[in-house]
């Protein structure tokens, strides 16, 4: 049944005048009138009956007003939760951040969502390596930040940036057998660093393991050892750096679950693909 005929019905009922009604719900009354023959036709016996020029229910106008209101109400409440839901009034987002990014995360990403979403609460997660599918499908995060080389059908992948695994180093040093500083292990950037240094084939002695990559970064420049880190890093350091042999390129990406994304969240992936890697994964 048509929702526009319970409505027309429900504000005769309650104008109790036929022309009242129609310029209520502005139509002319002869329209609103075909409305209420077409019902009649349809084998319902007589809503209304006419008492000293009102229109007054009749019983079975009483029934059809009750049933009206109460499949106008269940119209209503699922269409205010439609409405919940398209707004996405969640309180709370989880994202997972890699330590690549976290330096990115917490100096350009966060603040922005402290502004632009001051009455949601965010908390950033580390994945362990290879937990990103799991806690994305478990619900324990609703996006995550980390670099990568392999997909998997079940997520999608927004890409952000193109970066290439280098070693970095003096200048004067450029053909000294430096050592390596690499990226900490059981993260996701020393699983590409492993799979790089295994692509090259070279075997260079570990100088040190780094949580923090601006630590490598700061050993390379005192010249103890090259630093093996994303291109996009060696920026502005006065480091030199070159290109493994064959080279290593990876995807900086955004990870989120297939299907449509909640308006939050995909307002978080835009801002973060349009001004989240200008500096590439630099804060």
């Amino acid at each position: 049944m048509d929702t526009r005929q319970l409505e027309y019905i429900l504000t005769i009922a309650e104008e109790k005048n036929l022309t009242r009604a129609a310029d209520r719900l502005f139509l002319t009354q002869s329209a609103l009138s075909q409305q209420l023959s077409k019902l009649e036709a349809e084998g319902l016996p007589p809503l209304f009956t006419r008492h000293k020029g009102e229109m007054q229910l009749t019983d079975a106008g009483k029934i059809y007003i009750n049933g009206a209101r109460s499949i106008l109400k269940i119209k209503g409440d699922a269409q205010e939760a439609l409405k919940d839901l398209s707004q996405a009034k969640i309180h709370h987002i989880h994202i997972g951040v890699c330590r690549l990014f976290q330096p990115l995360y917490y100096e350009r990403i966060l603040p922005w969502l402290k502004r632009s979403y001051p009455d949601v609460e965010v908390t950033a997660v580390t994945p362990k390596l290879g937990q990103v599918r799991n806690l994305l499908e478990n619900n324990e995060i609703d996006l995550a930040l980390f670099a990568s080389r392999q997909r998997t059908k079940f997520l999608k992948y927004i890409p952000l940036q193109e970066d290439e695994l280098v070693t970095a180093f003096l200048p004067a040093l450029e053909d000294a057998p430096l050592p390596l500083a690499l990226p900490a292990p059981d993260t996701h950037l020393r699983q590409l660093a492993d799979e790089a240094c295994g692509n090259a084939q070279q075997v260079m002695p570990i100088y040190a393991e780094p949580e923090d990559l601006r630590s490598a970064i700061a050993l390379a420049k005192m010249g103890e050892c090259a630093a093996l880190i994303p291109k996009s890093l060696v920026r502005g350091t006065g480091l030199a750096c070159s290109s493994l042999n064959p080279p290593f390129h990876y995807q900086n990406t955004i990870v989120i679950r297939r299907g449509t994304p909640l308006p939050i969240i995909r307002d978080i992936c835009d801002w973060i693909q349009r001004y989240g890697f200008r500096d590439g994964c630099q804060a």
